[in-house]
């Protein structure tokens, strides 16, 4: 009867051994949607379920739509292995190497996420129709507004000295040669209304005064002018929101966190 009990527990061991040792190569960890992950994988999404589960959407998306195929753990560390052959080869023969020399797991992981993606939203743009795009554009017009006109008179003191004075006036076609004046004095300047003054310190001993003398609501861009910029827009938000959908019908099975190893 001790025997017994002495081989139950080493075959117990023995086991327990073997899965441990198969959770440290690739034992699946999870499966989404039937497709196991290993630890590797959850690993690259930071330990975190939910973006594995993100990510496979993406992928199984991407592939349905024909615009990136699915890749497996150990299929994406294979074409991790031939890009890097491929960039050493145009290294040594001189030619130009874009991006990392050589990637490493995450990089070249993300790498493939965000190909898919992108992938995914320049097909959702493609298909798109001008009723789709305008719909969109009507339904978040605010988002088109020039920025507010607003002239203003300024000055600049030093050590209590007037040394420049002048006026200014922000709009949409001088905010970006201001912005990279100073983005502080356009910030300053859109919160200034009429006849309001404000003061502020720029440096030890200088300080700009800025008095307004008139402001103006931003105009609503017409559709023709910001067509591109609603193109990817309404992409984008099309694919959040059908990623959502994805995320939600996926099939999860984690068993490690029904034995108690993953939080």
């Amino acid at each position: 009867m001790h025997k017994k009990k002495i081989w139950i527990i080493v075959l117990a061991s023995a086991l327990i051994a073997t899965i441990a040792l198969a959770v440290s190569v690739d034992w699946p960890v999870l499966f989404v949607n039937g497709t196991p992950i290993c630890q590797q994988e959850l690993d690259l999404n930071g330990q975190s379920v939910d973006r594995v589960v993100r990510s496979h959407a993406i992928m199984e998306w991407a592939d349905e739509a024909g615009v990136n195929e699915y890749l497996s753990y150990n299929k994406l560390l294979r074409s991790m292995e031939k890009e890097n052959r491929e960039r050493l080869e145009k290294k040594e023969k001189g030619e130009p190497v874009y991006g990392p020399s050589e990637y490493n797991s995450i990089q070249y992981y993300k790498k493939y996420i965000g190909d898919c993606e992108q992938g995914i939203k320049y097909q959702i743009e493609q298909t798109a129709t001008q009723e789709d795009l305008i719909s969109f554009y009507d339904s978040h017009l605010q988002e088109y507004r020039h920025i507010d006109t607003v002239g203003a008179e300024y000055s600049v003191w030093q050590g209590g000295v007037q040394t420049m004075q002048g006026t200014v006036q922000l709009d949409q076609y001088t905010v970006r040669g201001l912005s990279e004046s100073s983005e502080e004095f356009v910030e300053q300047l859109l919160q200034l209304q009429p006849q309001q003054q404000i003061v502020w310190d720029v440096a030890e001993g200088v300080q700009i005064q800025l008095l307004c003398t008139h402001r103006e609501p931003g105009t609503i861009a017409p559709f023709e002018e910001v067509a591109g910029a609603v193109s990817q827009q309404y992409a984008a938000a099309q694919f959040e929101s059908q990623l959502e959908k994805r995320v939600m019908e996926s099939t999860v099975w984690n068993f490690i966190k029904k034995a108690g190893g993953i939080s």
